[in-house]
């Protein structure tokens, strides 16, 4: 078994890394980030092909570098994400070990034993920066399991072509329900179930105003203030496509808009939904019906 280290941290995304970025500015620690990927980027390398940041690069930056912006685009896609954090990785020096999948985390005297599948590191210390993306939440409903159409969860979705023409329920308000229900909206017949009504995120309010606001609120607490109200904390509301106001891709008027009657079944994130405008909404099959 090779010597202890002080960290191990769990996965090598956006998280993982800014966490090795400080340990490296603290010196002195040896640690070790443990990412079950094979290459760099995170979760940002699976996803859907019109998915982009809402904030300018500048503003969805890790600590030490700012995000270079993405010529001709205002709001970045994932691929540029992706080559960010490469650069990231590689600039800082980071000790990523890659593919390394954690299995177990056990207590082992004064140390915290590690379990892999290449082995086992122990540590005085472990960060978990996992992150949700690879163990997506399913909820049981009845009929699942003899729906004979196609299911999947977020983390499968990729592109709106592999469904036109074809009739699709969207379940779930949060952000990647909606983003994936405006991305469908265009070509196929489209049910969006969402557990609350459904609101847009303003177009003037994007991460740079979550940004400062966050940083205004913070600015408050340590100074002992309590922190103002502003428009964009009075309607936390969801993006149904990130970009410019211009490019984002609402549901139409024949996207259809159903609430669920139970709690609990809405996207796991639990953010509020997006507005859209809805006809007569038709009867969703058995196979995806829910009663209180």
């Amino acid at each position: 078994m090779s010597k202890a280290l002080d960290v191990v941290v769990i996965g090598g995304g956006q998280s993982g890394l800014a966490a090795g970025y400080h340990l490296r500015r603290l010196g002195g620690l040896d640690f070790a980030v443990l990412d079950a990927q094979p290459a760099p980027g995170g979760a940002w390398q699976h996803t859907w092909d019109s998915l982009r940041l809402f904030s300018p690069a500048a503003y969805s930056s890790l600590p030490g570098r700012l995000m270079p912006p993405q010529q001709g685009e205002t709001y970045p896609d994932a691929a540029h994400v992706v080559d960010y954090l490469t650069h990231y990785e590689q600039r800082y020096g980071l000790p990523v070990q890659r593919p390394v999948r954690v299995e177990a985390v056990r207590r082992d005297g004064e140390y915290l034993r590690v379990e892999t599948d290449s082995g086992v590191r122990r540590a005085r210390a472990v960060v978990s920066a996992t992150g949700t993306w690879s163990r997506p939440f399913l909820p049981s409903v009845p009929g699942r399991d003899s729906f004979l159409g196609r299911q999947l969860h977020t983390v499968e979705y990729r592109t709106p072509g592999e469904f036109a023409g074809m009739r699709v329920i969207v379940v779930g308000g949060g952000n990647s329900g909606a983003q994936i229900a405006a991305d469908l909206a265009y070509d196929t017949d489209l049910t969006w179930v969402t557990q609350r009504p459904a609101r847009f995120l303003a177009d003037d309010i994007d991460g740079r105003v979550l940004f400062d606001h966050a940083t205004a609120r913070r600015r408050a607490l340590d100074e002992g203030r309590p922190p103002r109200p502003t428009r964009a904390t009075r309607s936390a509301r969801t993006h149904p496509h990130p970009g410019d106001s211009s490019s984002r891709r609402a549901p139409p008027p024949s996207a259809r808009v159903r609430r669920l009657d139970r709690a609990g079944l809405g996207d796991p994130c639990r953010r509020r939904p997006s507005r859209t405008r809805s006809r007569a909404v038709r009867r969703i099959p058995p196979a995806l019906t829910w009663r209180g």
